[in-house]
């Protein structure tokens, strides 16, 4: 089973410099050195079957592991010896300690007579094979070495494996790096294939396997995407057997899930060669780290990030509404729409849409409830400006107050003045002035307005509005200033 979550499109002006070097690191350790040793391998491989040395060692590998009470890998290496299947060799290979056994003869005897052909022709294959970058770096069970817990996270077992890792990484690991700072990011990626490597030597105990792979620290950085998207509802790619499609979930529903699966994994095909168990592990090391992070208090996730993983949110539920709006369920449309607005306060599209739904009924409830949120807007963009002036316009025309605080309405005539909606402007500063004379603020916002709308050409109104700040405000500097022109 596959599951990766689908990203957003990575801002290439704050490229994610980590993600991209672990990768580069990765493939530069594989066709670097790695790459050598799977060359010398294969040449030892060829000299090992055309000296026929399967011949004397299979049958005594078999014999050792029923010696040592292995039975059912006994019967395998023994079915696989009958069909002539060499990957025999492997896991011989792999078997430390029968080769130490082998090297100290005790498996072939030197009272054979077999031995003093056999003897040479090893020594040989062992030259060969020499001493290799996979078998000082990797993470032995039953060898650990400090080094090995940071080096197996760069090691790989082949090119598929090597090619599938870094697919995921570059899939999810911009967006955690993104969210968490390059720097955390990098020390959370190690700790957590260190804690991957932890967890798998404890489930290996008493077994003779060695970790490779950056697996484990690409399942942590799934769990710190997990533990970083908490609750919302995130798309997700999943592929099981021959089926696959997207699903929509909580980022956190997936934690247990992939936990879940390696276990089952792990439990279900015991002979597998695939660390299952270091992928559950850096999935909760990974988890851990951002979950105490944010405990702490030493996690403060980037802003834009978290507007985007909201912004995510706001899209699914807004695609329920517009169906509904789709569909000509008017007032399930407008509810669900009101629903959104409240939980996210002041979003533009939101109330274009509101207000679309609602201006052919200006003396309605819903009419009313929005004009309040219209003109509470704090935006002072043109958009939000021009939705107040169309929402302000309705009113006058049905001769409706909306219901605005003196503050407010102040706030919205400087808007109306300074983007021109001057009608408007007009219109409110009368109502003001009717309730308010004394407020300090409205002969400046008169002085603007009757500049407004001498620049436009309205001469009249200009003059209109002059005469009224002479009347009511005459010791105003603005009075005093508009007198001498």
């Amino acid at each position: 089973m596959l599951i990766v979550p689908v990203g957003r499109k990575p801002d290439w002006r704050r490229p994610p410099i980590v993600t991209l070097l672990l990768v580069l690191v990765n493939c530069f350790v594989f066709f670097g050195f790695q790459y050598k040793d799977y060359q010398a391998r294969d040449l030892a491989a060829v000299y090992y079957f055309q000296h026929d040395l399967q011949t004397i060692e299979f049958p005594r590998y078999e014999a050792y592991l029923r010696q040592q009470g292995q039975v059912e890998k006994a019967d395998k290496i023994a079915q696989k010896i009958e069909k002539k299947d060499y990957s025999v060799l492997g896991e011989l290979e792999h078997d430390r300690v029968f080769l130490k056994s082998l090297a100290a003869d005790k498996i072939v005897k030197d009272n054979e007579r077999i031995y003093y052909t056999w003897k040479p022709q090893r020594q040989e294959f062992n030259r060969m094979l020499g001493t290799r970058f996979s078998d000082r770096y990797a993470f032995d069970s039953r060898d650990l070495k400090p080094i090995t817990f940071i080096s197996h996270q760069f090691m790989h077992a082949g090119f598929g494996h090597l090619f599938g890792n870094m697919l995921i990484l570059l899939l999810v690991g911009y967006i955690v790096e993104d969210a968490l700072g390059s720097v955390r990011f990098l020390l959370f990626y190690l700790l957590g294939g260190m804690g991957a490597a932890s967890v798998f030597w404890a489930a290996s105990l008493g077994h003779d396997i060695a970790l490779v792979g950056a697996s484990g620290s690409i399942a942590a950085v799934m769990g710190m995407y997990t533990v970083l998207f908490g609750l919302r509802k995130i798309e997700f790619f999943y592929w099981i057997l021959i089926y696959f499609d997207l699903a929509r979930l909580p980022a956190i529903v997936l934690l247990p899930v992939w936990v879940g699966n390696e276990i089952y994994q792990k439990l279900s095909t015991p002979e597998s060669n695939v660390a299952y168990m270091a992928h559950a592990g850096g999935l909760v090391t990974g988890a851990l780290l951002v979950y105490m992070a944010r405990l702490l208090g030493k996690l403060k996730v980037d802003t834009e990030f978290e507007q985007e993983a909201a912004q995510g949110g706001y899209k699914q539920e807004l695609e329920l509404a517009d169906a509904l709006m789709h569909k000509l369920e008017i007032d399930k449309a407008r509810q669900a729409y009101f629903i959104l607005l409240e939980k996210y306060p002041g979003h533009p599209e939101l109330l274009a849409k509101l207000f679309n739904l609602c201006k052919n009924q200006p003396l309605s409830t819903h009419f009313q409830r929005l004009s309040s949120k219209v003109f509470a807007l704090s935006s002072k963009d043109d958009t939000s400006v021009a939705l107040q002036a169309q929402m302000y316009k309705i009113h006058m025309q049905i001769a409706s107050s909306p219901k605005i605080k003196q503050t407010q309405a102040l706030d919205l005539i400087a808007r109306f003045i300074h983007f021109h909606h001057l009608s408007q402007a007009e219109h409110l500063l009368e109502k003001l002035l009717q309730n308010a004379s004394d407020d300090l603020k409205l002969p400046g916002l008169l002085a603007a307005l009757i500049k407004r709308q001498r620049l436009a050409g309205k001469a009249e109104h200009a003059e209109k509005n002059r005469q009224r700040l002479q009347l009511l405000f005459p010791d105003s500097q603005e009075a005093r200033v508009l007198e001498s022109l």
